[in-house]
Protein backbone atom coordinates (compact mmCIF):
# COMPACT_ATOMS: atom_id res chain seq x y z
CA UNK A 1 0.00 0.00 0.00
CA UNK A 2 2.84 2.26 -0.12
CA UNK A 3 5.54 3.39 -2.52
CA UNK A 4 8.67 4.39 -0.21
CA UNK A 5 10.97 5.05 -3.42
CA UNK A 6 8.18 7.40 -4.73
CA UNK A 7 8.09 8.67 -1.11
CA UNK A 8 11.56 9.58 -0.97
CA UNK A 9 12.08 10.63 -4.52
CA UNK A 10 8.86 13.22 -3.91
CA UNK A 11 10.87 14.65 -0.60
CA UNK A 12 14.25 15.03 -2.50
CA UNK A 13 12.53 16.45 -5.06
CA UNK A 14 10.04 18.90 -3.16
CA UNK A 15 12.72 21.78 -3.09
CA UNK A 16 12.59 22.60 -6.59
CA UNK A 17 8.97 22.06 -7.34
CA UNK A 18 7.61 25.84 -7.64
CA UNK A 19 5.00 26.93 -5.10
CA UNK A 20 1.20 25.72 -6.48
CA UNK A 21 -1.56 28.92 -6.34
CA UNK A 22 -4.45 27.44 -4.39
CA UNK A 23 -6.81 30.07 -5.11
CA UNK A 24 -8.19 29.18 -7.96
CA UNK A 25 -8.95 25.69 -7.19
CA UNK A 26 -12.81 24.89 -6.18
CA UNK A 27 -14.72 21.95 -6.10
CA UNK A 28 -16.62 20.55 -8.93
CA UNK A 29 -19.37 19.84 -7.36
CA UNK A 30 -21.48 21.25 -4.38
CA UNK A 31 -20.98 19.66 -0.95
CA UNK A 32 -21.13 20.24 2.54
CA UNK A 33 -18.90 19.64 5.12
CA UNK A 34 -14.87 19.14 5.09
CA UNK A 35 -12.55 16.53 2.84
CA UNK A 36 -9.24 15.98 4.76
CA UNK A 37 -6.41 14.20 2.38
CA UNK A 38 -2.67 13.73 1.36
CA UNK A 39 -1.37 14.71 -2.06
CA UNK A 40 1.67 15.42 -3.91
CA UNK A 41 0.15 18.07 -5.59
CA UNK A 42 3.28 20.62 -4.60
CA UNK A 43 6.46 17.99 -5.21
CA UNK A 44 5.84 15.96 -1.76
CA UNK A 45 3.17 14.53 0.48
CA UNK A 46 1.51 17.11 2.66
CA UNK A 47 -1.93 16.89 4.17
CA UNK A 48 -4.90 19.30 2.62
CA UNK A 49 -8.46 20.51 3.25
CA UNK A 50 -11.30 20.89 0.66
CA UNK A 51 -14.23 22.64 1.38
CA UNK A 52 -16.92 24.77 -0.38
CA UNK A 53 -14.79 27.57 -0.43
CA UNK A 54 -11.77 25.78 -2.36
CA UNK A 55 -8.53 24.33 -1.24
CA UNK A 56 -6.30 24.99 2.01
CA UNK A 57 -2.71 23.73 2.58
CA UNK A 58 -2.30 22.16 6.27
CA UNK A 59 0.66 20.94 6.04
CA UNK A 60 4.47 22.37 4.38
CA UNK A 61 7.14 20.57 5.23
CA UNK A 62 9.89 18.83 3.24
CA UNK A 63 8.90 15.26 5.06
CA UNK A 64 6.16 13.12 4.22
CA UNK A 65 3.32 13.84 5.60
CA UNK A 66 0.23 11.02 4.84
CA UNK A 67 -3.13 9.23 5.83
CA UNK A 68 -4.98 12.30 7.42
CA UNK A 69 -7.72 11.20 9.64
CA UNK A 70 -10.37 13.19 11.66
CA UNK A 71 -11.02 13.45 15.31
CA UNK A 72 -14.20 11.84 16.22
CA UNK A 73 -15.20 15.44 17.71
CA UNK A 74 -13.94 17.24 14.08
CA UNK A 75 -11.73 19.30 15.90
CA UNK A 76 -8.23 17.42 15.38
CA UNK A 77 -6.25 16.02 13.02
CA UNK A 78 -4.01 12.92 12.95
CA UNK A 79 -1.27 12.13 10.05
CA UNK A 80 2.07 9.97 9.87
CA UNK A 81 4.99 11.98 8.88
CA UNK A 82 8.85 11.21 8.85
CA UNK A 83 9.69 14.42 9.82
CA UNK A 84 12.30 12.78 12.13
CA UNK A 85 13.73 10.19 9.99
CA UNK A 86 11.09 7.44 10.61
CA UNK A 87 7.46 7.61 10.32
CA UNK A 88 5.92 8.73 13.59
CA UNK A 89 2.18 10.06 14.10
CA UNK A 90 1.32 13.68 14.92
CA UNK A 91 -2.03 15.42 15.66
CA UNK A 92 -2.48 19.05 14.31
CA UNK A 93 -5.40 21.34 14.13
CA UNK A 94 -7.74 21.76 11.63
CA UNK A 95 -6.14 24.74 10.05
CA UNK A 96 -2.64 23.22 10.30
CA UNK A 97 -1.53 24.86 13.72
CA UNK A 98 -0.50 23.31 16.90
CA UNK A 99 1.15 20.68 15.28
CA UNK A 100 2.16 17.88 18.22
CA UNK A 101 4.29 14.39 17.75
CA UNK A 102 2.55 11.68 19.82
CA UNK A 103 4.94 8.88 19.68
CA UNK A 104 8.05 7.67 20.35
CA UNK A 105 8.56 4.77 18.21
CA UNK A 106 11.44 2.99 17.24
CA UNK A 107 10.56 1.67 13.88
CA UNK A 108 8.04 3.35 11.62
CA UNK A 109 4.35 4.08 13.15
CA UNK A 110 2.05 4.40 10.12
CA UNK A 111 -1.93 4.57 9.72
CA UNK A 112 -4.13 5.46 12.69
CA UNK A 113 -7.18 5.08 13.86
CA UNK A 114 -8.78 7.18 16.73
CA UNK A 115 -11.05 5.77 20.17
CA UNK A 116 -14.29 6.76 19.20
CA UNK A 117 -14.39 8.99 22.53
CA UNK A 118 -11.30 10.73 21.27
CA UNK A 119 -8.68 10.17 24.17
CA UNK A 120 -6.58 7.11 22.33
CA UNK A 121 -4.80 6.72 19.15
CA UNK A 122 -4.10 3.40 17.71
CA UNK A 123 -1.86 2.59 14.95
CA UNK A 124 0.35 0.50 12.90
CA UNK A 125 4.41 0.10 13.82
CA UNK A 126 5.96 -1.13 10.53
CA UNK A 127 9.27 -3.40 11.65
CA UNK A 128 12.06 -4.07 9.30
CA UNK A 129 13.03 -7.83 9.49
CA UNK A 130 15.75 -10.30 7.58
CA UNK A 131 13.30 -11.59 5.01
CA UNK A 132 10.45 -8.64 4.53
CA UNK A 133 8.36 -6.39 6.80
CA UNK A 134 6.18 -7.05 9.87
CA UNK A 135 3.30 -5.09 11.33
CA UNK A 136 1.71 -4.56 14.64
CA UNK A 137 -1.19 -2.14 16.47
CA UNK A 138 -0.73 -0.31 19.04
CA UNK A 139 -2.81 2.52 21.24
CA UNK A 140 -1.41 5.27 22.88
CA UNK A 141 -3.35 7.11 25.60
CA UNK A 142 -3.22 10.96 24.56
CA UNK A 143 -3.21 12.26 28.35
CA UNK A 144 -0.54 9.89 29.60
CA UNK A 145 1.50 8.58 26.76
CA UNK A 146 1.07 4.99 28.02
CA UNK A 147 1.52 2.89 25.02
CA UNK A 148 -0.51 -0.89 24.88
CA UNK A 149 -0.36 -3.77 22.10
CA UNK A 150 -3.26 -3.96 20.13
CA UNK A 151 -4.63 -7.46 19.91
CA UNK A 152 -1.18 -9.47 21.03
CA UNK A 153 -2.90 -12.98 20.36
CA UNK A 154 -3.10 -12.62 17.12
CA UNK A 155 -0.70 -14.98 14.97
CA UNK A 156 0.35 -12.88 11.95
CA UNK A 157 0.73 -9.17 10.94
CA UNK A 158 -1.97 -6.59 11.88
CA UNK A 159 -2.33 -3.01 10.46
CA UNK A 160 -4.93 -0.13 9.45
CA UNK A 161 -7.47 -0.35 13.17
CA UNK A 162 -10.82 1.22 13.00
CA UNK A 163 -13.22 0.70 15.84
CA UNK A 164 -16.89 0.61 15.63
CA UNK A 165 -18.71 3.19 16.92
CA UNK A 166 -19.39 1.76 20.70
CA UNK A 167 -15.48 0.83 20.51
CA UNK A 168 -16.92 -3.01 21.03
CA UNK A 169 -15.03 -4.32 17.98
CA UNK A 170 -11.86 -3.86 15.72
CA UNK A 171 -11.69 -3.92 12.07
CA UNK A 172 -8.15 -4.80 10.78
CA UNK A 173 -6.00 -5.67 8.11
CA UNK A 174 -4.29 -9.21 8.67
CA UNK A 175 -2.06 -11.68 7.33
CA UNK A 176 -0.98 -14.60 8.69
CA UNK A 177 0.42 -16.25 5.73
CA UNK A 178 0.48 -14.91 2.22
CA UNK A 179 -1.82 -11.84 1.13
CA UNK A 180 -3.65 -9.70 3.40
CA UNK A 181 -7.53 -10.04 4.15
CA UNK A 182 -10.18 -8.14 6.38
CA UNK A 183 -10.55 -9.15 10.08
CA UNK A 184 -12.88 -8.35 12.66
CA UNK A 185 -12.07 -8.68 16.30
CA UNK A 186 -14.63 -8.48 19.25
CA UNK A 187 -12.90 -6.89 21.44
CA UNK A 188 -15.01 -7.52 24.87
CA UNK A 189 -14.79 -11.99 24.02
CA UNK A 190 -11.59 -11.50 22.46
CA UNK A 191 -12.42 -13.16 19.18
CA UNK A 192 -10.97 -12.56 15.77
CA UNK A 193 -12.24 -13.62 12.45
CA UNK A 194 -11.72 -13.08 9.16
CA UNK A 195 -13.87 -11.12 6.69
CA UNK A 196 -12.49 -12.03 3.67
CA UNK A 197 -10.68 -14.83 2.15
CA UNK A 198 -7.90 -14.99 -0.93
CA UNK A 199 -5.37 -12.73 0.61
CA UNK A 200 -6.52 -9.61 -1.86
CA UNK A 201 -8.62 -7.58 0.35
CA UNK A 202 -7.64 -4.51 2.99
CA UNK A 203 -8.43 -1.29 4.70
CA UNK A 204 -12.16 -2.29 6.55
CA UNK A 205 -13.75 0.48 8.04
CA UNK A 206 -16.94 0.70 9.56
CA UNK A 207 -19.50 3.31 8.91
CA UNK A 208 -20.63 5.88 11.30
CA UNK A 209 -23.65 3.91 12.33
CA UNK A 210 -21.65 0.79 12.61
CA UNK A 211 -23.78 -1.16 10.53
CA UNK A 212 -21.60 -1.63 7.65
CA UNK A 213 -18.24 -2.08 6.86
CA UNK A 214 -16.02 -0.85 3.27
CA UNK A 215 -13.23 -2.40 2.44
CA UNK A 216 -10.88 -2.44 -0.90
CA UNK A 217 -10.30 -5.52 -2.42
CA UNK A 218 -8.92 -7.13 -5.68
CA UNK A 219 -11.31 -10.08 -6.27
CA UNK A 220 -13.77 -8.92 -8.97
CA UNK A 221 -10.82 -7.97 -11.62
CA UNK A 222 -7.49 -7.67 -10.28
CA UNK A 223 -7.65 -3.81 -8.88
CA UNK A 224 -8.31 -2.60 -6.29
CA UNK A 225 -12.18 -1.72 -5.84
CA UNK A 226 -14.01 -0.54 -2.90
CA UNK A 227 -17.11 -2.87 -1.25
CA UNK A 228 -19.06 -3.29 1.73
CA UNK A 229 -20.10 -6.01 3.67
CA UNK A 230 -22.23 -6.42 7.10
CA UNK A 231 -19.84 -7.21 10.25
CA UNK A 232 -22.02 -10.05 10.62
Amino acid sequence: CRDREAVAAGAENAQAVAAVDLSAYKPKFEFRGRIVFQSDFGGNNDIYLLTAEGLTRLTDDPASDEFPRWSPDGRSIAFSSNRTGIYQIYIMDTDGSNVRRVTEAEDDAIEEGWYPDGTKLAYTEERKRTIGRSYTMWTIDLKTGAKTRLLPEFDGSSALPDFSPDASRLAFTGKRTMGWDAFLADLRTKEIRALTKGGNACRPRFSPDGTQITYVSSSADGKGDIWTMSPE
